[in-house]
């Protein structure tokens, strides 16, 4: 059906017919889909297994999914039952543990019964990744972990996840590198960056793209930021 959403195996074979208004990939067995405007979850016989009910709502991790109801976010089992009640103004999927959600104008992080671990204090959050959340008070980021300890103080204008046990961070509108501890390991020089992947980062520099290794040395200097990106990948 023109518009609409389906399955297909590896073989190109519809094995779900394409009913759907949206639907998401599998995740823990389940997939997200909508009809009628409301959401609901199917699984892999493509057997309706939570009604579609919920007004919003994304897949299942760690076991929970996020629902929207009557315009406040909790969780839901796989049974479709509500396990951490609909109270939230936002909220994010579980990650670590702890889900990240907005209660009464201000962020936090919940277990999974719905205790807040992290009490709603901080003027922006985003999801834990490698034992870090990064956090916000008033225009300054830092990081917090999964028990709520400051590890390193908001300080950054922005800040990056950790990745290979760095994170990029910015300083006077310039971006470099901190480890875990909060000690910069590369110094705020760049335009823009990206997290190390296998070793190496992608930083800007006066509009032209680089790559740099986990000392700041360049192992592909600077070029034309638009050639740069046509090459698809750095040489080595």
């Amino acid at each position: 059906i023109e518009g609409r959403y389906g399955f297909i195996n590896s073989k190109g074979d519809i094995v779900i017919e394409p009913i759907y208004e949206i639907a998401s990939n599998y995740s823990e067995g389940l997939a997200l889909v909508v009809t009628g405007g409301k959401r609901g979850f199917i699984d892999q016989k493509g057997d309706m297994v939570i009604e579609p009910k919920f007004d919003g709502g994304s897949s299942f991790s760690e076991g929970l999914a996020r629902v929207l109801v009557n315009g406040k976010h909790g969780y839901i089992d796989k049974k479709g039952d509500i396990v951490i009640e609909p109270m939230y103004e936002q909220a994010q999927d579980f990650t670590e543990g702890l889900a990240l959600v907005r209660h009464n104008g201000k962020f936090g992080f919940i277990d999974k019964q719905g205790n807040f671990i992290i009490k709603p204090e901080y003027d922006k959050a985003w999801s834990f990744s490698n034992g870090r959340a990064r956090v916000a008070v008033g225009n300054k980021v830092g990081y917090v972990d999964t028990a709520g300890n400051i590890v390193i103080k908001p300080q950054y204008e922005g800040a990056s996840i950790f990745s290979e046990g760095l994170a990029f961070v910015s300083i006077n509108g310039k971006v470099g590198y901190i480890n875990e501890k909060g000690k910069v390991v590369i110094e705020p020089q760049y335009e823009g960056a990206s997290n190390f992947e296998n070793g190496y980062a992608r930083i800007y520099e006066k509009h032209k793209m680089g790559y740099i290794d986990r000392k700041g040395n360049y192992i592909w200097n600077p070029t034309d930021a638009t050639l740069a990106t046509e090459l698809c990948a750095p040489p080595f």
